[in-house]
């Protein structure tokens, strides 16, 4: 059961939205010569201050099934709306909601047993048999017709998982025109990879955790982490195409999707694909990127889960263009879409609706509390270089 309290702050309410996606058979991730069964789940967590929206999450669960279940959790966007100030920390509610993920049981999942097509030739003798015991069950001619039970599939009690994010600084991800807000925190691509490391930590203390930032040394790259990192990636060795998932807007996906029309693929390994990217102008051009991963086996299936709404996958696709639909950079429309257009979606789908609601329960310390700091007149202040090659010299001064 998901429960906030006492990441919030005490006597002040919140609301929290979650959706989920049924399970659906995809193409793996990983491009595989052996077929391997593999579902996804979309994951939308949308968090309301009384009736406004601060902050969205959307996750993927990846689940690869055949003799054990790998489970690729790609955490895919976060946003913050920025209308309002907020007293507690976002990292800890993210945090949160990643590791509810991580546990969930996957037998909430209800996942169905995949249909297989058999062969079958129209013309023999056996197909037009079929047919017709198919059709004795016609109930005005015959018993009336058992109701279909729902069988789904078996898994594991254990599970391999593998957190994948790719961190990028935008002006906003989710929340149209939210980057004007005055209390959105637009910072640079290093502070954003610091803060996401962060909360990695926080999720993942007992996992294998790597980061690669392409186009950055490895000296440079250590400053970003500490000694239960590695530099380097979760994925196997060999071919790329053969190792390396390809997830929505990811630029590794790209990069394979590049190979494989430039007819290399069957001759980049996975260490000749990474140096490569580095020369990719999305990593060579602008701020820093990183990719950031982290893997353990053997976890025990948690036993989380039942709190979302699940609709369908259209459902879904149709309530994320809800939510873009409107600009966030205007008080009325924040809450017109929370109050108004989100009942009224699932009014409309049919499903019934209410938030998961939370009074905060925890005691801000006085050296926590909010202060409002001077403002900083940005154009008289010299910024200092952002040196991460540390290949920049200092200039002498001149001798007078």
């Amino acid at each position: 059961m998901i429960d906030l309290s006492n990441l919030l702050p005490a006597n002040q309410n919140f609301k929290l939205l979650y959706i989920q996606s049924k399970p659906t058979y995809i193409k793996s991730p990983i491009y595989a010569n052996k077929h391997i069964d593999t579902v996804k789940i979309r994951h939308f967590f949308l968090l309301l201050q009384n009736d406004i929206i601060v902050m969205a999450l959307e996750i993927f669960s990846y689940l690869q099934i055949g003799t054990e279940v790998t489970q690729f959790i790609f955490i895919s966007k976060c946003d913050t709306v920025g209308l309002i100030k907020l007293n507690f920390k976002l990292s800890s509610i993210i945090e949160y909601l990643i590791n509810y993920v991580i546990n969930y049981n996957l037998a909430n999942y209800k996942i169905k047993n995949k249909k297989v097509k058999k062969p079958s030739d129209p013309n023999t003798l056996d197909s037009i048999i079929n047919k017709l015991q198919f059709n004795k069950y016609v109930p005005y001619y015959n018993e009336i017709k058992q109701e279909k039970v729902e069988e789904f599939r078996t898994l594991p009690n254990s599970q391999n998982v593998k957190i994948c994010l790719f961190t990028r600084s935008a002006p906003q991800y989710i929340f149209p025109e939210s980057s004007v807000n005055e209390f959105k925190h637009l910072i640079t691509g290093q502070s954003l990879l610091r803060w996401w490391i962060k909360i990695i930590n926080g999720v993942s203390p007992n996992f294998t955790k790597k980061l690669l930032i392409p186009g950055t040394d490895i000296n440079s790259t250590y400053k970003f982490i500490n000694s239960s990192w590695q530099i380097g990636h979760i994925f196997n060795d060999g071919l790329a195409c053969y190792n390396i998932p390809i997830f929505p807007d990811d630029p590794k996906g790209r990069f394979i999707e590049h190979l494989i029309v430039g007819n290399r693929y069957s001759h980049v390994d996975v260490s000749q694909f990474y140096c490569e990217l580095e020369s990719r102008q999305e990593f060579r051009i602008g701020d820093c990127v990183g990719l950031i991963g982290a893997e353990k086996d053997d976890i025990k299936i948690g036993g989380e889960g039942g709190d979302g709404i699940v609709v369908s996958l259209h459902d879904y696709k149709s309530f994320m263009k809800l939510i873009k639909s409107v600009y966030y950079n205007k008080l009325i429309n924040v809450e017109n879409m929370s109050t108004v257009d989100i009942p009224k979606f699932f009014e409309n789908i049919g499903i019934a609706f209410d938030y998961l609601k939370f009074k905060g329960s925890m005691e801000m310390k006085i050296e926590e509390k909010v202060i409002d700091k001077p403002v900083v007149n940005n154009l008289v202040v010299k910024r200092k270089t952002n040196d991460l090659t540390g290949m920049i010299r200092k200039k002498k001064n001149k001798k007078i």
